[in-house]
């Protein structure tokens, strides 16, 4: 498997970002946040931040109520505990398409 190339990285993080804005969600507002939006969905605020390392690309997500966020949390194999659900590949289009399934199902 060959290194993710910085054009391949930033089109990703790029395509999440315009997929994340054109849903509703808004720059994160709290101190200390390590993710970059949230967006208060039928599940709860849900904090969401992209990111891609040399092999890996990913949508990091997690509920600020993980009781509440459950059901969507078993679904998409999610921490039911944490409210942290996450999504990894290698293949731009896998990510994205996994992502976004994701968002239709919480908004």
């Amino acid at each position: 498997m060959q290194r993710l190339t910085a054009h391949q990285k930033r089109v990703f993080v790029s395509e999440v970002n315009k997929l994340l804005e054109s849903n509703g969600f808004n720059p994160c507002t709290k101190a200390f946040n390590q993710y970059t939006y949230e967006r208060q969905t039928k599940y709860g605020l849900v904090s969401v931040k992209p990111e891609a390392s040399d092999y890996c690309l990913s949508t990091f997500a997690r509920f600020d109520e993980p009781q509440k966020a459950k059901p969507i949390l078993k679904r998409f194999e999610g921490n039911e505990y944490s409210g942290k659900c996450n999504f990894h590949s290698y293949y731009i289009n896998y990510c994205l398409n996994e992502f976004t399934n994701f968002l239709k199902s919480i908004l």
